[in-house]
């Protein structure tokens, strides 16, 4: 009898040691819902009973540049522009499979002479689901929606809108296979996709703005028998190339080229969206940050009458951007 309380009181005693010394592990235990509260910023969240893992955190970053003319002979005129991005991220792998969640919001703003003008204006939203094949292969099945926040303007004329929010709007959904062959490199190939073109603001929509089949005016030419397509369906091919990762030690690179051709008529009229950003890291926070964003659409027609109408003629659209950012990460 006093050997089996002896062994009793010893096994309490371990357990109790145990628990003082890992009593994370003994939560894991207790539902297999239940995960660890944020600790720091960029953590893991794990559920060793499932095997679950969860990391989440984001971006922020603000960019400013300003030009100032005192008594300049040469003449100029003073200017600062600002453009703020934010990105939040969530991914989750379980064995086989990776689900992976971004949101990317960026606006900016130039104030030139007097007036303020937007130079910036992109809202991006993915969820990316992958499942393992075999070496570098997974299946791929993707979800992305672009649009933007506030009205955009035929500079100097900032009487007639000529874009708005979702309009347009692009919701792509793809299917196919995703290869990586590093942490840096992902190539996604999927031949079965569908774009949808969200043009909202009637008035765009009447004028064919993006694509979408324009309305039609009466003899007079003063009002619409019947009004402009909200929507447009294409069927087709999505190519996604993204490479992220240190070149130098101090000089990150991001890039993301997205395409997309459809299986009809225009088939082999490729549209592309091509970002590039680098990074020269001077300090932990502040750094010199140059991007570069380059389009082509068919369905974005580069001639506007002064009236907003749509006319012929789609054309490389390109920006480019230089300045000091200051970053923080969270």
């Amino acid at each position: 009898m006093r050997k089996t309380l002896i062994y009793l009181v010893l096994i309490f005693s371990i357990h109790s040691a145990y628990s003082q010394i890992s009593p994370t592990t003994s939560q894991f235990m207790l539902s297999d819902t239940n995960y660890l509260f944020e600790l720091d910023r960029d953590m893991d969240y794990f559920d060793t009973k499932n095997l679950k893992i969860w990391t989440r955190g984001g971006e922020a970053v603000i960019t400013l540049s300003q030009i100032s003319f005192t008594n300049w002979s040469a003449g100029g005129e003073n200017s600062i522009s600002g453009i703020g991005n934010l990105s939040i991220y969530a991914n989750r792998e379980k064995g086989k499979n990776s689900w992976d969640n971004n949101f990317n919001i960026v606006y900016g703003l130039l104030s030139q002479g007097g007036d303020i003008r937007k130079t910036d204006d992109r809202i991006d939203m993915i969820s990316h689901f992958n499942r393992y094949i075999k070496k570098e292969w997974y299946y791929s099945l993707m979800i992305q929606l672009k649009t933007q926040i506030r009205p955009g303007y035929n500079y100097p004329n900032d009487s007639v809108i000529i874009s708005n929010f979702m309009a347009p709007g692009y919701v792509l959904t793809t299917l196919g296979v995703e290869y990586r062959p590093n942490k840096k490199l992902k190539l996604t190939i999927a031949p079965l996709s569908g774009k949808i073109t969200i043009v909202a603001d009637q008035n765009l929509a009447n004028k064919g703005a993006f694509g979408v089949i324009k309305g039609t005016l009466d003899e007079v030419g003063q009002f619409f028998e019947t009004l402009g397509k909200n929507l447009k369906y294409e069927f087709g091919a999505f190519a996604k190339f993204i490479y992220r990762g240190n070149v130098t030690e101090n000089l990150q690179l991001n890039s993301k080229v997205d395409l997309f051709t459809g299986y009809n008529k225009s088939f082999g009229n490729i549209d592309v969206d091509w970002q590039l950003e680098a990074k020269i890291k001077m300090t932990e926070v502040i750094s010199m940050n140059i991007f570069t964003h380059l389009i082509y659409d068919d369905d974005v027609k580069y001639k506007l009458s002064d009236t907003g109408e749509v006319l012929e003629g789609a054309r490389v659209q390109f920006k480019e951007i230089i300045g000091f950012g200051f970053t923080f990460r969270f």
